[in-house]
């Protein structure tokens, strides 16, 4: 028999009681060794239930209500359910990817996901994809800043005949074009060969940025920057002057005059 107990919230003893006796629901109550019991239709006892809930929620607002769960769509951060129910069972369940392909409903491994940075092939449980039964929708990871090469970018090659490309290790090439986040494969960038028609593509893993850094300062410069006392323009000036002193003396007043004006009078 099914019975539902509520005790008193004084502590007293007390104690309700919900049961089913053939058709009928009977709810009672015992305090101090009374009872007192009450036979309801079907029709009656549910009105009941629901004035109960009605007077606890105004108490307390009532039960926070679960939002429905939202359907995945490709693009999602989702995590596996239900994975092949024939093939490496139970493999992937837990497992958090990117929703790559929606079969449509009926199918019997309805999603593909992808895991990691997808690089890896069908199956591989890091960085490859795999179809699945059934994901739920999990919070997206915090947005990061996409630091992948962009158009105009120049890369340092760090393999040899990577991908079959015309390229040594610590070759130089320049991004004309990209191709991320494919059904196809890894992230690629394409670029342009000297002499050849054909535009070639290369895996991110095969490359790395490169780093331009500054021609470095001259003596001369280094010192008049770390020298005190006047601006740095005055003493560009008066270096100046000095590598001036051979230029015929009919140019050279024009050319320190023009030394001068840059400098803001400061010389």
């Amino acid at each position: 028999m099914t019975e539902y107990t509520a005790h008193s919230a004084h502590g007293s003893g007390s104690v309700a009681r919900a049961y089913r006796i053939g058709t009928w629901v009977h709810v009672s109550s015992k305090e101090r060794g009374r009872v007192a019991s009450t036979a309801l239709e079907t029709a009656e006892a549910r009105a009941f239930a629901r004035t109960l809930l009605a007077l606890a929620d105004e108490i307390d607002g009532g039960e926070a209500k679960e939002e429905p769960k939202r359907a995945p769509k490709v693009g999602d951060r989702v995590r596996v359910t239900l994975d092949d129910e024939d093939i490496r069972t139970g493999e992937y369940v837990g497992k958090v990817g990117v929703l790559q392909v929606d079969h449509g409903a009926g199918s019997g491994n309805r999603y593909r996901v992808k895991f990691g940075d997808g690089s890896g092939l069908h199956g591989d449980r890091v960085n490859g994809t795999w179809n699945v039964r059934d994901v739920e929708v999990v919070d997206p990871e915090p947005a990061t800043p996409d630091t992948r090469p962009k158009v105009g970018d120049r890369l340092r090659v760090t393999q040899k005949d990577a991908w079959s490309c015309p390229v040594n290790a610590g070759d130089i090439i320049t991004v004309v074009d990209t191709r991320y986040d494919s059904t196809y494969g890894a992230d690629i960038v394409k670029f342009d060969v000297d002499g050849d028609s054909f535009r070639w593509c290369i895996p991110l893993t095969a490359v790395e940025p490169l780093e331009d850094t500054p021609e470095p300062l001259a003596p001369w410069e280094r010192e008049i920057l770390a020298s005190p006392g006047r601006s740095p323009r005055a003493r560009f000036v008066e270096e100046a002057k000095a590598l001036l002193a051979d230029v015929d003396e009919d140019e050279a007043p024009a050319l320190i005059k023009l030394a001068q004006f840059l400098a803001d009078g400061d010389a």
